[in-house]
């Protein structure tokens, strides 16, 4: 199972292109906050996969096209993100040791497809620590004046 065949239901979907939207505007804050860019462009790419999953769901084909966007652009942002980009204070760093850590997680979250029936592990261990990752900041975003 995946997590899409969890909820087939309209507020589900409706859930998904209304978060979309919303970690695209974060993605617009990130941007202005980061030197280098392109972790935040991958991000934002990684958007239009979560809106897609929302508008397509689980029985249309584009649904699976979507959903490899969102979880591979979310994968390849983290590493720029931990790895490129460069932190100056104290709480960046500890930000981007973190992305650092949600990029392994990532990168290693093909192995519950060996030891489980199904991808909804997987997809767990993707976006649970990128979200994390993303409140954290955000809070932090709004705080700096």
């Amino acid at each position: 199972y995946a997590i899409s065949d969890l909820y087939v239901t309209g507020t589900f979907n409706y859930g998904m292109i209304i978060s979309g939207i919303l970690y695209f505007a974060f993605t617009v804050g990130l941007y202005k906050t980061m030197a280098e860019k392109i972790g935040v462009f991958f991000l934002a790419i990684s958007t239009i996969g979560l809106i897609g999953l929302g508008i397509f769901p689980i029985p249309y084909p584009l649904h699976f096209p979507f959903s490899i966007i969102f979880f591979l652009f979310t994968g390849i942002a983290f590493a720029f993100i931990g790895f490129i980009e460069k932190p100056i204070p104290f709480f960046e760093h500890r930000m981007h040791l973190f992305a650092r850590f949600v990029f392994v997680v990532i990168a290693f979250s093909f192995i519950p497809f060996v030891i489980f029936e199904g991808i909804v592990i997987a997809e767990g261990t993707i976006f649970i620590p990128a979200s994390i990752w993303c409140m954290v900041y955000g809070i932090k975003m709004m705080t700096v004046e």
